[in-house]
């Protein structure tokens, strides 16, 4: 009798031919944006994830600063998709600026706004938005594990769908700085402005069949992918001494955690934000993902 799956254990069909499965990961760090949007603890956060995930034995690319401009974040992430095999655990981490622009797709059925990272390059309508991100995990083959970490403001659904909002927050730890630009017609402008002038450039490539109807029309239950956000999609994201409030909680319990579940890792976050949070992390899956181990092999389309 073949002996059942746990945590971290992979159905038997989808071990790659080669062996072990292949780990690597993408972390993008952004603080010196031009003024006044400069931050103060990104690029530690993608350093600290790095060094965790190295330990876990991930091949990492880092992109920090004047580096991680859109195309070479799209290239990386779509590189690392596009080459992962069933088996393969890919990671997508980024501490920066979130923001929101104007949906001009009309795909967006809450509200009339897309929801964005903010590349080295935003000013100039270079976002990342959440239906480029749709566009690449939408190559996700079956049997490959795509985990984001994703540290900004209006994160708590980044790779899939966002709802708009301003809540003050409570509880704000002294000095801290919001990872966050707040909407503004100057911005979806040029936003508008660079998606005309790139035309088909600015899409990300999607696939056609069963596969993509489930990735562009994301659900909870339908998602190809597991993201773990800073905040609620109403909140803002924090920094302070040099370190996003959930990076500093996140990479610490993975650094004590052996094998966990997606759900006990995202408890044991929340957990070291205390009873009076400024932000509440969220873990965004498809239900059947959420008792699977994290950063383990098989999670995604078995």
């Amino acid at each position: 009798m073949a002996p059942s799956k746990g945590v971290g254990e992979l159905n038997a069909s989808l071990i790659p031919a080669t062996g072990a499965p292949t780990r690597r990961a993408l972390c993008v760090g952004i603080d010196k944006y031009d003024a006044p949007y400069q931050l103060g603890g990104c690029v530690n956060d993608a350093r600290n994830w790095q060094a965790a995930l190295e330990k876990r034995g991930f091949e990492v690319r880092a992109l920090h600063d004047a580096d991680a401009a859109r195309a070479a974040i799209l290239a990386a992430l779509t590189d690392m998709v596009a080459s992962a095999r069933a088996g393969d655990i890919v990671v997508f981490q980024y501490a920066g600026h979130g923001t929101q622009v104007d949906d001009l797709d009309a795909d967006e059925t809450d509200d009339s706004y897309d929801e964005a990272f903010c590349p080295v390059d935003f000013p100039t309508g270079r976002f990342v938005i959440d239906d480029d991100v749709r566009g690449v995990f939408s190559n996700v083959r079956a049997g490959v594990n795509v985990t984001s970490f994703i540290d900004c403001c209006h994160s708590g659904s980044i790779t899939r769908a966002m709802v708009p909002g301003g809540r003050p927050p409570s509880n704000v730890p002294p000095g801290s700085k919001a990872r966050y630009i707040p909407h503004s017609r100057a911005l979806s402008d040029k936003h508008r402005e660079f998606r005309a002038a790139a035309g088909d450039a600015a899409v990300v490539p999607r696939l056609s069949g069963p596969t993509a109807s489930r990735a562009q029309g994301a659900t909870a239950d339908t998602m190809l992918d597991v993201c773990f956000s800073a905040c609620q999609p109403h909140e803002v994201a924090y920094e302070t001494d040099g370190a996003g409030q959930f990076t500093k909680r996140a990479v610490g319990v993975l650094a004590e955690s052996g094998a966990i579940t997606h759900a006990e890792f995202i408890e044991r976050v929340i957990a070291q934000f205390g009873s009076t949070p400024a932000q509440h992390p969220v873990l965004d899956c498809a239900r059947a993902a959420r008792d699977r181990g994290l950063l383990e092999p098989g999670v995604v389309g078995v």
